[in-house]
């Protein structure tokens, strides 16, 4: 099926379809390929190696979580904002240097 100029494969029914490389349910308006994703892409707290984060206690640290960041990620910089505004935190941070080259010396200096 073509729809506003983009193919689209459908079954019979139309109720399932390919777009834009995801399968969706039609009739539910779902995206039956995210969930798969989400659930792929997952990866349990416990197997995280927390050896090779950068480590930081606030108050009681009862509220423990991992940030991924990118020293030259404008977003990553807010979000660091947020995050230092937080009291009884445990914050294991990756570096995850991948928006440009020098983004891996950044991260080698940071850690």
């Amino acid at each position: 099926v073509v729809v506003d100029g983009e193919l689209v494969y459908t079954d019979a029914s139309g109720r399932y379809a390919f777009v834009g490389g995801a399968l969706m349910d039609m009739k539910d308006r779902k995206d039956l390929t995210a969930a798969h994703n989400d659930k792929r892409m997952t990866i349990p707290f416990e197997k995280l190696p927390l050896q090779h984060a950068i480590k930081e206690v606030r108050g009681d640290g009862r509220k423990v979580f991992a940030v991924f960041e990118d020293p030259n990620c404008p977003i990553c910089r807010v979000f660091t904002k947020f995050i230092d505004q937080m009291d009884n935190v445990t914050v294991y941070r990756f570096m995850f240097p991948v928006i440009s080259p020098q983004s891996q010396s950044l991260a080698r200096m940071a850690w």
